[in-house]
């Protein structure tokens, strides 16, 4: 009868620990849900050219603005896929001889840029992104700074245009900070950059770095205390 009673409350004491350890051991929170986010963004390019063909152009790289929206939307808990819009400035300047005269030239070329990025986000306040980018050629502007250039060199350069439309790579990562993020981006020209493949003069490509800071104006899906999803816009 001693052993069946030291048995009995053996396995009583152990049930007891047991319930005990499962009320103080804590609870696993969800993973907090990342929201689809819309925002706006400012800031600058420097761009310039590279290509075999106009290494002997004389080139520099130039500053241009870049300026547009962006959406974002997580898929799952680190992936997320995030496409923007963007008027970007690129282009370049250089210098070069044609028919004995030296002449400078600054070349502007104006896009909307649609990259579609792919997101990773390792840790919290910080994204990677990469993905393909489609630009559209708005406007091309040829500016001329030392006026020895003749109208029939002029017009040499300026019917030269680049293609009205073009595929580019392009990578970076983004640090928030609460509403705002710090953006970075590196991209290229998948295509030379010429309209007239019988022209080879300004056959290039352009390679650009690009400098944001972006504000989040609005989200949506973020989880609310109660499980359910809220919409809030930031200002």
């Amino acid at each position: 009868m001693k052993i069946h009673h030291i048995f009995l409350f053996l396995l009583i004491l152990t049930n007891a620990h047991s319930l005990k350890s499962q009320d103080t051991e804590p609870v696993a929170e969800p993973a907090p849900h990342r929201p689809c986010q819309f925002g706006f963004k400012v800031g600058a390019n420097y761009s310039g050219i590279f290509d075999k063909e106009s290494a002997a152009f004389g080139s520099q790289g130039k500053f241009g603005l870049a300026s547009g929206a962006y959406f974002s939307m997580p898929i799952g808990k680190t992936l997320g896929f995030q496409p923007e819009l963007i008027f970007s400035q690129k282009g370049f300047q250089a210098n070069n001889e044609s028919g004995g005269n030296r002449y400078n030239v600054t070349r502007t070329t104006s896009y909307f840029d649609i990259p579609l990025y792919l997101t990773f986000q390792p840790v919290k306040n910080f994204t990677l992104l990469a993905g393909p980018l489609y630009a559209i050629l708005v406007h091309e502007k040829n500016m001329y700074s030392n006026g020895e250039t003749n109208l029939e060199q002029q017009a040499s350069l300026d019917i030269i245009s680049s293609r009205r439309n073009t595929m580019c790579l392009s990578a970076g990562f983004d640090i928030t900070m609460k509403k705002y993020a710090i953006g970075a981006r590196v991209g290229y020209d998948a295509f030379n950059k010429k309209s007239d493949n019988n022209a080879s003069e300004l056959s290039y490509k352009n390679a650009w770095l690009q400098l944001t800071l972006a504000s989040t104006i609005y989200t949506w899906g973020r989880m609310s205390e109660r499980g359910d999803q809220t919409s809030k816009a930031i200002y």
